[in-house]
């Protein structure tokens, strides 16, 4: 399937879409509405994670910082800390693997309550993400229906993909 009949698919489907791919062998690149802000979903996640990851390679962050996972902190199950009672001591490694790799949105929250919206958003910028941004902790039942979302840009997470694939985000050994 060529690029035109892609974004000719992409276009006729209902709503909003972003899109955008880059081949990195030969760096064409095919996009539709990929500068516009859209709704990020857990997407927001790995900017999040690069962030963190950036801090504790320029020895800014200590990794193995304890963080206290109480029950107001656990949020509808999806991951695994909602599923343990009381509270749970973890390091920021914990959440940051749990973030990744099960998608845990209590994790999340503990991550963006430690650095807080507006340090995290000044990170972003600092690493190539000029409109992606945070607005609010993941299920918080007040600000979604005030439309308060967190955003992402397609090209610019597709960006940051490729450094870290490229093994050019911060250094080798935090893009592997």
């Amino acid at each position: 399937m060529g690029k035109t009949e892609i974004l000719s698919r992409l276009s006729a489907l209902p709503g909003s879409i972003g899109f955008y791919f880059q081949d990195l062998v030969s760096g064409e690149s095919c996009g539709l509405n990929e500068n516009d802000e859209f709704q990020a979903a857990s997407v927001i996640k790995l900017p999040i994670y690069a962030v963190i990851m950036k801090l504790w390679a320029e020895g800014k962050l200590d990794i193995y910082e304890k963080l206290i996972c109480t029950d107001a902190d656990k949020v509808p199950p999806c991951g695994a800390l909602y599923f343990f009672t009381g509270n749970v001591e973890v390091d920021i490694n914990t959440p940051c693997g749990l973030m990744i790799s099960i998608s845990d949105n209590a994790a999340t929250n503990l991550l963006i309550k430690r650095f807080g919206i507006d340090f995290l958003n000044a990170e972003f910028k600092k690493i190539g993400l000029e409109k992606t941004h945070i607005e609010r902790l993941l299920f918080d039942r007040e600000a979604s229906p005030r439309g308060c979302e967190n955003r992402i840009v397609p090209a610019e997470i597709g960006a940051l993909l490729k450094a870290i694939y490229r093994r050019g985000f911060v250094n080798e050994e935090v893009s592997a």
